[in-house]
């Protein structure tokens, strides 16, 4: 039995080029494909966090195609066309063939985890999404993807998983976005959860591709990338801005399960070019990009680790994150309406407001 996990798959318009896209992988009755589906199905009604996204009806038709198809909806977005919406998310995943986990229902919790079962053994696979990635109104309590409980008890539910399932899996949204490196924090839960009996540890969420790191006998993968993630609306001013390479480039991890062993790991590269459809990636973006960001655990001290994690945040804030994020996003037509948009401002200034000016 095998499992090809991807990471995020955000599908606003529709799917681009007008039809089903071209599966990650090809497979039978053993084959899975794991993904976490960002965006819930209908309109962005209530709104309760700066940033709230929802799908076209037709969406689903991206991944219409693919057999074997596990979506998790265990993430940030979830909620943001309402508890109407995550439901109306879910039977259409499921009318496109797709099994779907990873929220609740009010009253109903059977969607939580994925189990698989073959004749080479069990398979358990565990969602949470972070405090920092998951803002859940009180009005819509009771519905919602699978809130982080906290590592004590997220390592009790893992044993408890253990003892029904040769395997347990952590599918996890998580961390702060589009930085390349995990936070302490996030690597003190990802060696809990290890501890716990944990085997394969995937986080998702950042929007690029993080390191790997080896705890304790389990592999774990802070962040696969985007799948696919549509350009995202007009800001208030108009200015639209373009999915960066770094934010199109992902990797996929293909777990191969044999009772009695461990899963055996292969990292697959994928790129999305604009207006396409994701597809391997002959370049290998993705694993280089995965390859350097894991060099930084080599021989480091947690201590150590989180002084230069802090370090390095404060300068990819300052730096990277404006060039490589923000100014390389900007079209041609943005640039200029961006432009357009600050000469209003100065020219709407009073006299006496510029630097200096008391």
């Amino acid at each position: 039995m095998r499992i090809l996990f991807l990471g995020d798959v955000g599908v606003l318009r529709g799917a681009p080029s007008g039809g089903a896209w071209p599966p990650p992988i090809s497979g039978d009755a053993s084959t899975r494909i794991v993904l976490n589906w960002e965006l819930p199905i209908g309109e962005v009604s209530t709104r309760y966090k700066p940033m709230q996204l929802a799908a076209a009806t037709g969406a689903v038709q991206a991944i219409a195609g693919w057999s074997g198809v596990v979506a998790s909806l265990t993430n940030n977005h979830a909620l943001d066309a309402g508890a109407d919406g995550l439901l109306a998310t879910a039977s259409a995943l499921r009318e496109a063939g797709a099994e779907v986990f990873g929220f609740l229902q009010r009253d109903n919790a059977a969607s939580r985890a994925w189990s698989w079962e073959r004749p080479e053994g069990r398979l358990c696979v565990l969602p949470w999404t972070t405090a920092e990635t998951s803002p859940i109104p009180g009005s819509l309590q009771g519905s919602g993807p699978i809130l982080w409980p906290g590592l004590e008890a997220a390592s009790q539910e893992v044993k408890r998983a253990k003892v029904g399932h040769e395997w347990v899996v952590a599918y996890i949204h998580w961390d702060i976005e589009l930085f390349h490196s995990p936070s302490p924090q996030a690597r003190l839960a990802a060696r809990g959860l290890a501890a716990a009996g944990a085997d394969l540890i995937i986080g998702h969420h950042p929007h690029v591709v993080r390191g790997r790191e080896s705890m304790g006998g389990a592999d774990v993968f802070y962040s696969l990338g985007n799948y696919y993630f549509d350009n995202l609306p007009a800001d208030p001013r108009g200015i639209a801005r373009h999915q960066v390479a770094r934010c199109r480039e992902s990797i996929g991890v293909l777990a191969t399960f044999q009772r009695g062993q461990a899963p055996v790991i292969e990292v697959v590269s994928f790129f999305q070019e604009r207006g396409l459809p994701p597809r391997r990636d002959p370049r290998q973006r993705g694993v280089k990009r995965m390859r350097r960001a894991s060099a930084v655990f080599a021989g480091q001290s947690d201590a150590a680790y989180a002084s230069w994690y802090g370090s390095a945040l404060v300068r990819f804030q300052k730096y990277e994150y404006r060039f490589c994020f923000r100014l390389l996003s900007l079209s041609g037509a943005a640039w200029l309406r961006l432009i357009r948009w600050r000469l209003a401002r100065l020219l709407r200034r009073p006299a006496g407001a510029g630097r200096g000016g008391r």
